[in-house]
């Protein structure tokens, strides 16, 4: 499954999914979901110090059920790097993976660490 399928999804129903009746925290992450990395969110713009090439880089949602935002928030349950001694995240994240370090557990939302 794509990483858009069910952006895509909400696209196409938001009519017949507005008119039913859901929780407030549905409807808020419908609209997360369906707005991710478009120009609704907004967009920043950079370019190089020598003007050759602008990059946009549209915003997200940043929502937990989000699939492309969700992606980067659990590469960042990793434990620190700087708590194990490594020098970069990458390396904690390799000895984490290699010594079967589970992430800790969520309190409402959010690591203990």
């Amino acid at each position: 499954m794509s990483s858009r399928a069910i952006q895509n999804l909400f696209a196409c129903y938001s009519d017949q999914l507005k008119n039913t009746k859901q929780p407030l925290k549905n409807l808020k992450a419908i609209d997360a979901l369906t707005h991710c990395r478009t120009r609704v969110l907004g967009a920043s713009y950079y370019r190089c110090k020598l003007n050759h090439a602008e990059i946009e880089q549209l915003h997200s949602c940043r929502h937990r059920s989000c699939y492309v935002c969700a992606h980067k928030q659990r590469l960042e349950w990793v434990i620190p790097p700087f708590i194990t001694g490594f020098k970069s995240r990458y390396q904690a994240t390799m000895a984490n993976f290699c010594l079967g370090v589970m992430p800790p557990s969520p309190i409402l939302g959010r690591s203990l660490l």
